[in-house]
């Protein structure tokens, strides 16, 4: 790999994958694990959302955060 190209070996085997979806702005997508992966971390877009947020004296207030689902 030290002259910039890959081979087959480079680009198998793999056991974990991450997919980030949120480059085409996509908010929820459900990845596909390939085999022989035993698991995917798919990261979505953030997004400003308004949540309900407990405050100390158990009153509630609605706040915006950055979520990301």
């Amino acid at each position: 790999m030290r002259d910039g190209k890959y081979n087959l070996d480079d680009v198998t085997g793999s056991t974990f994958t991450i997919s980030n979806n949120g480059s085409f702005n996509s908010f929820l997508t459900s990845p596909i694990i390939n085999q022989p992966n035993v698991a995917i971390l798919s990261t979505e877009s953030v997004k400003k959302r308004p949540v309900v947020l407990e405050m100390d004296d158990g009153s509630d207030s609605i706040a915006i955060r950055h979520l990301e689902y």
